[in-house]
């Protein structure tokens, strides 16, 4: 059989393009033709002085193993006996495997060709100035510590885990001024657990509206924040004159 001379990345790819050129079945697959094929190929790649890649003829040698296990006469004795292991079956997984990849590479090729068209803003570094933040005793990495423990806490539980296939998209958004107003509410009789600004239940957005809330009253020196015994993190409106 004369094959026309085609660049394959590899020989999973050749066998593949070997398999359904002769219309076989993947898990019957006629190691005796596809081995014949595939070594006319690795002749036609010599015929044009192209260099063979080390994994092509990694594959041969499968392909000689594999065809001559076929060709054994107790092979053929409990092939008829049904009691016998495939010596195909290793070499199917592995193309199993490849197609798997395959797809899943020509589903993010497709993914990235729908957004093409959309612009995506750079990531943008925020510096945080700890000398105008209320923290006391607090570092800010102790703060967004306690953000990401919340978060997981809430978006990470089992129970919503769960629920989002039924989650439906909700057209309200939070903003800064909504967690700022969640705060104050929080605090205006007394000083209250940082956790507690978070009640389960409410969407990430409003969490993270509420944490953007969070910091900019510090920001502002409306509130303070330090941790006790336990360094859980208390917030507290700041008095006037401190």
């Amino acid at each position: 059989m004369k094959i026309i001379l085609e660049q394959f990345e590899g020989p999973f790819e050749l066998l593949f393009h070997l398999i359904e050129k002769n219309q076989m079945d993947l898990y019957d697959i006629s190691i005796s033709t596809i081995t014949d094929q595939y070594f006319s190929y690795l002749d036609s790649m010599k015929q044009f002085n192209l260099e063979i890649a080390s994994e092509f003829l990694v594959m041969a040698s499968t392909l000689v193993e594999i065809k001559s296990k076929m060709l054994l006469p107790q092979y053929q004795a409990s092939l008829q006996a049904e009691e016998v292991e495939d010596p195909r079956d290793e070499l199917v997984q592995q193309l199993l495997a490849y197609k798997r990849f395959q797809e899943i590479a020509q589903w993010l090729v497709h993914k990235e060709s729908d957004a093409a068209p959309f612009l995506v803003r750079e990531k943008e570094t925020i510096p945080i100035d700890e000398t105008q933040l209320m923290l006391d005793d607090v570092r800010s990495m102790d703060l967004f510590g306690a953000f990401q423990r919340v978060l997981d806490r809430f978006v990470g539980s089992q129970e919503l885990m769960e629920r989002i296939p039924q989650l439906k998209l909700q057209a309200k958004q939070f903003t800064i001024q909504d967690g700022i107003r969640s705060v104050r509410n929080q605090i205006k009789k007394s000083k209250v657990l940082f956790s507690d600004c978070f009640p389960a239940g409410e969407p990430v957005d409003f969490y993270i509206a509420v944490f953007l809330g969070i910091l900019e009253l510090l920001k502002q020196q409306e509130i303070c924040i330090e941790s006790d015994e336990d360094k859980a993190l208390i917030l507290s409106r700041k008095e006037v004159g401190a």
